[in-house]
């Protein structure tokens, strides 16, 4: 049965049925398709999905993003990101630890990222804000950057009533072309960086933060998040103040 027929007969979103399926270890056969030609333009959308990539993503043979496992409609938003930015069908598939990685060998994809700036291989620790996106004078390539990267990096934590939003990058640049999109919109992130001795990672971590209750809110608000993580604490702080 092809998943527009699993949707039909049973009502379960074809890619909610889809990552079912790859959590069975059912694998796919057919070829994806390839819809048109990637966007052009540098527009909100794009910037959302330059944002995630420069979090999450990664440039290898093929190209690829990482989105936990608990993040369902985060999943959702990207696969839509992708056929409407890349212009490609993605492949969908769930690791052992359940993180579902959504990815795309088409040659247009790897040349899109490309023209950004992005590169083959590490980039923990270089990645920056692609040139494109500083030098955009639209506030909503701004805000769609930010949001993908910080769905991708960045963090909501709460206890009681105080609650912050987080940033942290093992790249210098990232973090300070990321304050720096923030502050163009009204947003006075905080920032230091230190080494964190924990783990296999011995990269300086730097790290951005907003804590004043007021910026919390209206950062969640404006600029927010696609992660169902992020999303969830932030509704369960809201219920605490």
């Amino acid at each position: 049965m092809s998943l527009a027929r699993i949707q039909a007969e049973t009502g379960i979103p074809h890619e909610t049925a889809r990552l079912i399926l790859h959590r069975m270890g059912i694998h796919f056969r057919h070829v994806r398709p390839v819809y048109g030609p990637a966007l052009s333009e540098l527009n909100f959308e794009a910037a959302l999905l330059l944002g995630l990539h420069a979090g999450d993503g990664y440039l290898s043979d093929g190209w690829g993003i990482s989105i936990g496992g608990d993040d369902h409609n985060m999943v959702n938003v990207v696969i839509g990101v992708v056929r409407s930015v890349l212009g490609v069908e993605p492949h969908v598939s769930v690791r052992q630890d359940s993180c579902v990685v959504v990815r795309s060998g088409k040659e247009q994809v790897h040349q899109y990222f490309k023209e950004y700036g992005f590169r083959r291989g590490k980039k923990a620790g270089t990645v920056p804000v692609p040139e494109a996106v500083i030098g955009s004078k639209d506030p909503m390539v701004w805000t769609g950057f930010l949001r993908g990267a910080f769905s991708s990096d960045g963090s909501f934590w709460y206890k009681e009533r105080w609650g912050q939003c987080r940033f942290e990058v093992s790249s210098l640049r990232f973090r300070d072309g990321f304050v720096e999109l923030a502050r163009r919109l009204g947003f006075e992130f905080r920032c230091y960086s230190y080494v964190h001795h924990g783990g296999h990672n011995k990269l300086p971590l730097n790290l951005a933060y907003l804590g004043t209750r007021n910026e919390v809110q209206r950062w969640m608000e404006t600029i927010g998040s696609i992660s169902d993580t992020h999303l969830r604490r932030y509704h369960e702080w809201r219920m605490r103040i």
